[in-house]
């Protein structure tokens, strides 16, 4: 390889590796700007830490067919 290569070819490495480490720093700046939104969007503390949590799912209860149906079994026990 003659030299004009050999720095076009480190050029072209440098100027890959910068353009990888812009868009790692620019992801990160977006994620601050994220959570900073979201605390200032938020009315208090509490609402701010409720939406970094993901939702609870809702547990749902059988409606009840007949008189057998009196007691309420517990799904996790299944008794």
């Amino acid at each position: 390889m003659t030299d004009a290569n050999m720095i076009v070819l480190l050029a072209v490495v440098a100027i890959s590796a910068i353009a990888y480490l812009s868009s790692m720093v620019i992801a990160r700046q977006q994620s601050t700007i994220h959570d900073l939104t979201n605390k200032l969007m938020a009315k208090d503390y509490r609402e701010y830490k409720q939406l970094e949590l993901p939702p609870e799912p809702e547990k749902t209860k059988r409606e009840r067919m007949s008189f057998a149906d009196d007691v309420e079994y517990d799904e996790d026990l299944k008794q």
